[in-house]
């Protein structure tokens, strides 16, 4: 529509002229009344629905209202929503989760504890390392000496000489072994048995293979031979012609040596001669 004052173009719902201020009557083609311009080009703001209006308006186009002059929009108000509460409400249930979880843990496995000390080293960087804490009550476990003891037996057959297997089964037996030698105090002690006993000759505990050296053979125990005092001319490995592979203590002008033998020597020496000189002295660790 065009306003009937001036003859501008303006909108059908404005309540009055925006160019020449003059207000417009629905239905009547003669201004009603004029509102001075002032001709300034700031903006006033309509007391009553906020709508910028010219400076020198008394009435606002839009809503027709008294226009009261205002030199800045209308404050308008808003309601800002405030997490802060919430997030630290939120942190506070994390924070208690946590320290429950890790106090559960410490309960249920009390092994594991772990204490923390401040790490100093370097002029404290700021760091932590674990302590592991120790139980005074504990100590070490202590190794228990091992003790040997040494016990003479002879053969349950008046006919027969002891023979190296019969000794070997009854130290077995016996929880035992023959005697094994690994220095020259150990063969000194043993030989001291020996001579107690009344005894000749008394089976050590080693034997070899066929035809194997003295040096590759073993102690019962599995330990290699370290230690040997050897008659003269032993070991001589055979006797005509019948291979010696056991081993035995002899003595010869009042010393002791090694000697290398049959297992069974019944038919070399006399029985009733050497039935109380030939024996086993049995070895038992505890």
């Amino acid at each position: 529509m065009k306003c009937t004052n001036c003859g501008n173009e303006i909108s059908s719902n404005y309540a009055a002229c925006p160019y020449c201020g003059v207000r417009i009557i629905p239905g009547s083609s003669a201004p009603n009344q004029y509102v001075q311009n002032t001709g300034s080009n700031s903006l006033s703001y309509c007391a009553g629905c906020g709508v910028k209006v010219p400076h020198g308006y008394k009435f606002c186009p839009a809503c027709t209202e008294k226009h009261i002059s205002k030199t800045k929009e209308p404050e308008i108000k808003t309601t800002k929503n405030n997490n802060t509460g919430v997030i630290v409400a939120i942190l506070v249930v994390l924070i208690i989760g946590v320290v429950a979880v890790i106090a559960g843990y410490i309960l249920l496995n009390p092994d594991k504890q772990e204490t923390y000390v401040e790490d100093t080293v370097g002029g404290g960087g700021g760091g932590s390392i674990p302590a592991v804490s120790i139980n005074e009550d504990e100590s070490p476990a202590e190794e228990k000496e091992t003790v040997s003891t040494y016990n003479v037996i002879f053969s349950d057959n008046p006919y027969r000489l002891m023979s190296w297997a019969e000794a070997n089964r009854k130290a077995s037996r016996m929880g035992g072994q023959i005697v094994c030698v690994n220095s020259y105090e150990e063969f000194t002690e043993v030989c001291k048995i020996a001579e107690d006993a009344g005894l000749y000759m008394f089976w050590l505990g080693a034997r070899r293979k066929n035809m194997q050296d003295w040096e590759d053979a073993r102690w019962v125990d599995g330990s290699p031979i370290t230690y040997t005092n050897w008659l003269e001319n032993e070991p001589s490995y055979f006797f005509e012609d019948e291979e010696e592979r056991y081993l035995m203590a002899i003595k010869n002008g009042g010393k002791w040596y090694f000697n290398d033998s049959f297992e069974d020597v019944s038919n070399v020496y006399d029985i009733e001669k050497y039935r109380d000189k030939l024996a086993c002295i049995v070895e038992i660790e505890r």
